[in-house]
């Protein structure tokens, strides 16, 4: 979005955002792969004519990015409990000749 506040000021704003994860499935069930990739940019500038020959020019940013990959295992709570068996202990086996 760009304003003309007057003869001498400019004003722009840009705003992008992505958001695309990727999904990579694995051959057995819970072993795929799964990214989350998201992006932000927030931009604020505005531009001062001094004189013919003079130009101040002030930006503003904020950048976010997040971009986290694991196992699809990992991320999804139900998958932990299909591996727990809290009523079958392991008990180390015992060899008796």
């Amino acid at each position: 979005m760009d304003m003309v506040l007057s003869q001498r000021h400019q004003l722009s704003l840009q705003l992008f955002h992505q958001n695309s994860p990727a999904d990579h499935p694995g051959l057995y069930p819970l072993s795929g792969l799964l990214y989350a990739n998201q992006s932000d940019l927030a931009m604020l500038h505005h531009t001062w004519s001094l004189s013919p020959r003079l130009v101040n020019s002030l930006r503003i940013a904020f950048v976010r990015s997040v971009a986290v990959g694991g196992n699809e295992s990992r991320l999804s709570r139900s998958a932990h409990r299909l591996n727990r068996y809290p009523e079958y202990p392991c008990r180390p086996w015992r060899y008796r000749n």
